[in-house]
């Protein structure tokens, strides 16, 4: 499909996981983009049809849609001009199918871990966006709902952690940075985590937030209590760190690597 009529520039995600015995999800993703084509009347998303789309909104009123394969092809509400700014929400649910590994659902400990594992094109399986590394969004809300004995962890800063007193907690984290579909992730735990500190040479401090397994705890403060000093000696060779307004951190997940999730990376090993 032909994505080049428009150009996004700002995602925001809001997503149920809390029903962790069926392993489904709901979830309701705004989109924003510029239009830099004549005369737009319709778009493609890139989402996977094993998803099921619940109704799509513009200023309110539905849209009609069509949802095969892993294009989602929206009708808009009005013919839109080049520079014009068009906003849709999609609301869908679904369990995310299982084949790029991009959503996953494992356990450590007796415990949940549930990932995601993007890259390349794998946010296309559990949310719809316009799934291409060479369009960032120039900011980003990731907001989750969980058991709430579990912490879900995010890209950029944490805005809020809310008690929502059903059983459910809800966590909002916002980046502020141009960010890519397939660096937009989720982690979700019994976390238990640490905060250590990065100073730069311009005395701007950043907090280096690690999210571990409560089992490793003592193993990580010491394996992870280096992230500074790499940090900064990565500044003094390659430039500042660049999402110094966020945060710089780790979320375990049951991989053997790593993943350089923005601003949080997953890591296993």
């Amino acid at each position: 499909s032909d994505q080049t009529d428009y150009d996004v520039k700002y995602f925001g995600l809001d997503l149920n996981v809390t029903d962790l015995d069926d392993q489904v999800i709901s979830g309701h993703v705004v989109m924003i983009s510029e239009v830099v084509s004549d005369n737009l009347t319709e778009v493609d998303y890139d989402f996977n049809s094993a998803m099921t789309v619940d109704s799509i909104l513009m200023n309110g009123q539905a849209v009609a849609y069509t949802h095969s394969g892993y294009a989602l092809g929206l009708t808009l509400d009005r013919t839109y001009a080049n520079g014009e700014y068009f906003t849709t929400d999609v609301y869908y649910h679904g369990h995310p199918a299982d084949d790029q590994g991009a959503f996953s659902w494992d356990s450590h400990n007796g415990q949940p871990i549930i990932y995601t594992h993007s890259e390349p094109e794998g946010a296309r399986e559990w949310w719809p966006c316009k799934d291409v590394p060479h369009d960032k969004a120039d900011s980003a809300d990731i907001i989750i709902t969980v058991p709430d004995n579990l912490t879900a962890t995010s890209n950029g800063r944490l805005i809020s952690d809310i008690d929502n007193g059903d059983g459910t907690r809800t966590f909002h984290w916002h980046s502020s940075y141009p960010i890519v579909t397939y660096l937009i992730s989720l982690a979700i735990s019994n976390y238990q985590s640490f905060t250590d500190w990065y100073v730069s040479a311009q005395g701007d401090s950043m907090p280096i937030v690690n999210y571990v397994y409560p089992e490793h705890y003592n193993q990580a403060v010491e394996d992870l209590n280096i992230t500074a000093g790499a940090i900064t000696f990565f500044a003094s060779i390659f430039g500042e760190y660049p999402f110094l307004q966020d945060k710089y951190g780790h979320s375990i997940f049951p991989w053997s690597g790593a993943m350089e999730h923005q601003c949080n990376t997953s890591y296993g090993a």
